[in-house]
């Protein structure tokens, strides 16, 4: 084994920040990197010198690895020796020490700087939902359960002695660039207040121990604009050195072209290097599918454009026989995205200063990328009106909007009723084309409820919402929690004597700006019929109505 060999280091070795720029020595530094599979499985700790080594002779300069592991006490053997840093409270491994240090020494070897990271906001390995269940919470599908990591005192308390641990073995060590708290730390919008409180304490903790590496705590990232003002926040924090966000552009509806992504760049680069004025780095990024290599340069190139302080790259392993999402083959020499981060490690290696002038002080928090989505649907109007019961009637499937524009939209097929989303504030329009009326009216139904991506709603997660025909509002209403079932609404409004209409659910900026799902027809694999699944329905409420 290699030795780990610490020692007292000067500053003039570890990365430091000055005026908004990572230095090492008395020049800038600026890199492309990579995440690196050596710390999880025998697969990987056994082949992590090759890893290594692959990304040095790649140019790399900076590799990410998670120094995390977190299982129950009795924990199969395989888990302990293999995955574990702890298995329960008190139960540390050795084997994860032995290698983490044999990780910082291989790196040194190969000449490259580590970002730590030290906790996992997803089960992978533990992470919080395990420091929730050494607890005592076991719900671990209730509404914003990783919330209660923030403020439960045990769950805290057990984090920052697996981070102490860490950080007071290495304070010394140069090879290693930073800390990251934790991968990809988010939650609800109700918790930010406890999540921004818990940062601060654990970034002053670290410090006080280690006062020789840089730290980040960590964050996804953000999407929508509450997420984006407590980025900032967190961002601004004082013991906060870099800014970092992970971009998969390919799961992002927001991000459908070339130019959405070097907005959705800019946007963060605005943030961190004007309002913040701190490093930014991408810590992971990836695509897959035909054409990987070609986007892998438009997303290095306009980080470059933009002055971000560096990028890294998920995953550089080895060929494991399983198909991993983004992976990075090291034994593939000729790969086309590895020749790439070739061409891009020179390239920030010797980056001349940002030069993209969109970006500047005066812009301050104005958004670069839209904080709305806007994704049109059906260009014509719908037809289909049908007689029934003497009266006219229209059914709209939620999905066959004309215009969508929200935080963030989809159409979800799967659950018990396919709907229409749309999450925090923004509106949903459909036009249609209406038989010839005389003082006639319409009766509109839906089922809705809110919307929380991902999860389901508290008891608290009502949303407020109004609908408007052809622009006029015809009622202010409250659309219950997200369940996956929403309840039924009906309104009237009159019918003008134009033909062409529009109807829009809105959901207007505000405190219960908590999205809008409208639901259809059951699922094509729901097992739990429900009564009443229907579409939008729109019918005349008088017979003063004729055929088109």
């Amino acid at each position: 084994m290699i030795p780990l060999a610490l020692g007292v280091a000067t500053l003039a070795q570890f990365v430091r920040v000055q005026d908004g720029e990572f230095m090492l020595g008395d020049r800038p530094f600026r890199f492309v990197g990579a995440n690196l599979h050596v710390m999880h499985g025998a697969d990987g700790r056994d082949r992590a010198e090759e890893t290594i080594a692959a990304a040095a002779r790649d140019g790399l300069r900076v590799g990410r690895l998670w120094a995390l592991g977190e299982g129950p006490p009795d924990a199969p053997e395989w888990q302990r020796r293999d995955l574990l840093f702890r298995a329960g409270p008190d139960g540390w491994r050795p084997e994860a020490m032995a290698a983490l240090d044999r990780a910082v020494a291989l790196a040194r070897k190969h000449g490259l700087f580590l970002i730590v990271t030290l906790a996992n906001h997803w089960a992978d390995y533990g992470g919080i939902p395990q420091y929730l269940r050494w607890a005592g919470h076991t719900d671990v599908d209730a509404y914003g359960f990783h919330d209660r990591f923030y403020s439960d005192p045990r769950a805290r308390a057990w984090y920052l002695a697996h981070v102490e641990r860490i950080v007071m073995r290495y304070r010394n060590e140069p090879t290693i660039l930073g800390w990251e708290l934790f991968n990809e730390a988010h939650g609800t919008t109700e918790a930010a207040p406890a999540r921004l409180a818990f940062f601060r304490d654990a970034l002053r903790f670290v410090k006080e121990r280690d006062p020789n590496h840089l730290l980040s705590p960590g964050l996804w990232g953000y999407a929508r604009g509450a997420e984006r003002d407590e980025w900032l926040r967190i961002m601004s924090l004082p013991d906060v050195d870099f800014c970092d966000q992970h971009v998969y552009p390919q799961s992002n509806l927001r991000v459908r072209s070339a130019r959405d992504l070097m907005l959705f760049l800019d946007d963060r680069a605005q943030l961190a290097r004007h309002v913040v004025r701190k490093p930014w780095i991408v810590g992971e990024f990836g695509f897959d599918g035909p054409g990987r290599a070609r986007w892998h340069r438009k997303l290095l190139d306009r980080l470059l454009w933009d002055g971000a302080g560096g990028a890294l790259v998920w995953i550089y392993q080895p060929d494991l026989g399983a198909d991993r999402e983004f992976r990075v083959a090291i034994e593939r020499e000729r790969d086309p995205v590895r020749r790439e981060m070739r061409r891009a490690a020179k390239r920030f290696a010797s980056a001349p200063p940002p030069r993209n002038p969109s970006l500047s002080a005066a812009r301050g928090r104005e958004p670069v990328f839209p904080t709305h989505a806007m994704i049109a649907g059906r260009a014509n109007p719908h037809g289909g009106w049908r007689r029934r019961d003497g009266q006219w009637q229209l059914d709209i499937p939620p999905g066959a909007f004309s215009r969508a524009v929200w935080e963030e939209v989809g159409v979800y097929p799967g659950g018990v009723l396919t709907h229409a989303w749309g999450a925090g504030s923004g509106r949903f329009e459909y036009r249609f084309t209406a038989p010839r009326s005389k003082n006639a009216s319409l009766r509109i139904r839906a089922r809705v409820s809110s919307e929380y991506p991902g999860g389901r709603a508290p008891a608290h997660g009502t949303s407020r919402f109004r609908i408007l025909l052809d622009r006029v509002a015809i009622g202010d209403f409250s659309a219950p929690p997200d369940d996956g079932l929403g309840s039924v609404l009906e309104a009237t409004a009159p019918l003008s004597a134009r033909r062409a209409h529009t109807l829009t659910f809105e959901v207007p900026d505000g405190p219960e700006a908590r999205g809008l799902c409208i639901y259809g027809e059951e699922a094509k694999l729901n097992r739990e019929p429900i009564d009443e699944a229907t579409p939008i329905t729109i019918r005349t409420t008088t017979a003063a109505v004729t055929s088109r």
